[in-house]
């Protein structure tokens, strides 16, 4: 068995956490290829190669490449949770996070969609909230495509991203953005 820093993260194996990864309609399983192979990603968080290929499933989380129109905060890499592998090569259900650089961007920016960027920039400055934390968001999922996912972390590259467990983001549709506790 691996060292423990070595192994995949899991994120569903952290306590109190099994919430973010209970999603209704999940595949599960392995993220898989167009023929229904296991996709494998070589590359450690730091750009060196992995010993091994990493196979990506539920609660693995991954880096992948920002979106360069919403990439407020000039980030070279974003992270998610993966909620739910996909079929056959089609996308992968991701729950992302949002670091405290992206979130001061989207509060201080005029940025399209965030009906309350005074709110959210005090309740970010309240909690304190540090530029290189990563909070997931609280209620949205996306779909990414599999071939989008650069890194699958380990319980090792995960300890690296300053995740700020105790708060998350919670997004309405009416655009407030707000932080919450979790329980």
């Amino acid at each position: 068995m691996p060292h423990s820093d070595d192994r995949l993260i899991d994120f569903g194996e952290l306590y109190g956490y099994d919430s973010f990864t209970d999603v209704v309609g999940v595949i599960g399983g392995l993220v898989t290829t167009a023929d229904a192979t296991a996709a494998e990603y070589y590359t450690a968080l730091d750009g060196t190669p992995a010993r091994a290929g990493r196979e990506c499933y539920d609660g693995c989380i991954i880096a992948y490449q920002p979106d360069p129109d919403i990439n407020y905060a000039s980030e070279s890499k974003w992270f998610a949770l993966v909620v739910s592998s996909n079929e056959h090569g089609g996308p992968v259900a991701i729950r992302p996070f949002l670091s405290g650089a992206r979130l001061y961007a989207l509060a201080q920016g005029n940025v399209p969609g965030i009906s309350n960027p005074q709110q959210l920039l005090q309740e970010l400055q309240a909690a304190e909230v540090p530029k290189n934390a990563q909070l997931i968001i609280y209620n949205a999922v996306h779909d990414l495509p599999y071939t989008d996912i650069c890194h699958v972390l380990t319980v090792g590259e995960f300890r690296t991203l300053s995740f700020y467990g105790c708060l998350a983001v919670h997004l309405q549709e009416n655009g407030h953005t707000n932080l919450v506790e979790v329980e």
